[in-house]
């Protein structure tokens, strides 16, 4: 259960509803995740549903690649929430199973596609040593451009953000699925 009340439709104020109605008629479809809490700064709320908005579907990068990022940075941080969406989106962007187990058991996976390499590799740095190699970083290049490096940054900073207020405010899965880890 979250640390404070969750804003809903039934309790929100003009501001929030204006909020909640860009969140739920867009892609999302649903206010769920950080933003029934999120809601209590309405201004935090919209700049981070913009945000994530183009982040989720607007960047370059194909599915499965920034739905590992966004995986990879989920177990990172033990955000239960991130992993249990967007393991299900990465399955449906054509993320490999096995990947996706293996970034769940905290391996590195074995990697038929080398831009899922690329990906790992720069994400899997990012959070663990706060800075990238040359050489991780000329490989996200050549199979992201500069602009899709960018944007995979982004993602990983923003779901970064995401997990750490996840974190805080003690937002889980329902109690009906399953826990994926308990770390």
């Amino acid at each position: 259960m979250p640390r404070v009340p969750e804003v809903t439709p039934e309790n929100a104020n003009p501001e929030q509803h204006r909020i909640i109605a860009a969140i739920t008629g867009g892609p999302r479809g649903g206010l769920r995740g950080p933003f029934k809490v999120m809601l209590h700064s309405p201004k935090l709320a919209d700049g981070v549903q913009a945000l994530g908005g183009f982040l989720r579907f607007g960047t370059s990068l194909q599915p499965r690649i920034s739905e590992l990022a966004i995986i990879i940075t989920g177990r990172f941080l033990g955000a239960r929430v991130e992993w249990v969406g967007h393991s299900v989106l990465a399955r449906k962007g054509g993320l490999p199973e096995d990947v996706i187990q293996a970034v769940l058991e905290r391996r590195r996976p074995v990697f038929t596609h080398a831009d899922e390499e690329a990906c790992y590799d720069l994400v899997t740095e990012l959070h663990h040593n706060h800075q990238v190699s040359d050489a991780t970083f000329q490989q996200a290049v050549q199979h992201f451009g500069i602009a899709g490096t960018c944007e995979l940054v982004g993602v990983t900073g923003y779901y970064s953000m995401v997990g750490l207020f996840l974190k805080a405010f003690q937002i889980e899965p329902p109690a009906d699925v399953p826990m994926p880890f308990l770390d």
